[in-house]
């Protein structure tokens, strides 16, 4: 009875893919690249330039006359559709303030876009 349980338990490790699996011994001296950090599941990429159709979709989103949004960079989150958080410069027009804020703007799978907030730094 007890080996049947245990053939039983180790039938499923490897129909489930939790099992073991031998590895085959390498004997290579040749040195690889290290590959590029992975991003975090989840979580927003690194920072890169703002493309041209990313700062159209800030532009439409942000328009405001009292508040000037300067984008410079952005990362993107993949949800049910993707977060833009964009890192921006801002001036209020109507006190001249200025400094940095974040702004997230969410765009859905149909395409719709919307402002979900935005952090002054």
């Amino acid at each position: 009875m007890k080996k049947a349980a245990i053939m039983a338990a180790a039938l499923l490790a490897v129909s489930c893919g939790t099992a073991p699996v031998a590895q085959k011994a390498t004997t290579s001296t040749t040195r690889t690249a290290k590959p590029a950090k992975a991003e975090m599941v989840g979580g927003y990429t690194t920072p890169r330039d703002v493309t041209d159709s990313e700062a159209e979709m800030f532009r439409k989103v942000t328009g405001s006359e009292d508040m000037v949004l300067t984008p410079s960079a952005v990362s993107t989150q993949v949800v049910a559709g993707t977060n833009y958080l964009f890192f921006c410069t801002y001036t209020d027009r109507t006190t001249g303030e200025s400094g940095r804020c974040k702004v997230v703007i969410y765009k859905d799978l149909q395409g719709n876009t919307k402002l979900s907030r935005i952090e002054r730094q």
